[in-house]
């Protein structure tokens, strides 16, 4: 299914007054054009265009979205936008890559099958790795490390349920 910029506000907040909806309108144009989030087709598709997003993008905002409170830096935003592209592209084609920004994706299509189907709880972390540059991952409960002075960890599969 796809969605127009206004159908996927709607979609993430839905009884949001017009002037409750503009910012959370004005946050995904400007992840869009930051290139957080990929619309369908063209980026900038000329006036009168509408931007149209598909299931896994609404869901990636909804987690951008769901970081907001947290103050998280566009940087760090950047890591879990490519995240969710790479783990995209690894249920497509089953690649794996590895980046110096992320750690090896091996396996992170599965986990979001099983975020979206609920059977367990899937959680996004993003935490400063050993040599102090930020992180994020996709893992289960016994992933997250008891010993981390600080992380924050997300559940993706109740967020892709609450759409």
């Amino acid at each position: 299914m796809t969605y127009t910029l206004s159908e996927a506000v709607e979609c993430l907040w839905p009884a949001a007054s017009q002037r409750e909806a503009n910012p959370v309108r004005r946050k995904i144009q400007n992840w869009v054009t930051a290139g957080l989030v990929e619309p369908i087709g063209q980026k900038h598709g000329g006036r009168g265009a509408h931007r149209k997003f598909d299931d896994y993008e609404i869901w990636k905002i909804a987690v951008l979205l769901e970081l907001g409170p947290y103050r998280v830096p566009v940087t760090v935003m950047n890591l879990v936008a490519d995240l969710f592209n790479d783990t995209r592209l690894e249920a497509r084609s089953k690649v794996r890559k590895n980046s110096l920004k992320r750690l090896t994706i091996d396996g992170y299509a599965e986990l979001m099958d099983e975020a979206k189907l609920g059977n367990r709880p899937i959680y996004l972390r993003i935490y400063n790795a050993p040599e102090g540059l930020p992180r994020a991952d996709f893992g289960t409960s016994s992933d997250l490390e008891p010993g981390s002075l600080s992380a924050i960890v997300v559940e993706i599969g109740a967020i892709w349920r609450a759409l």
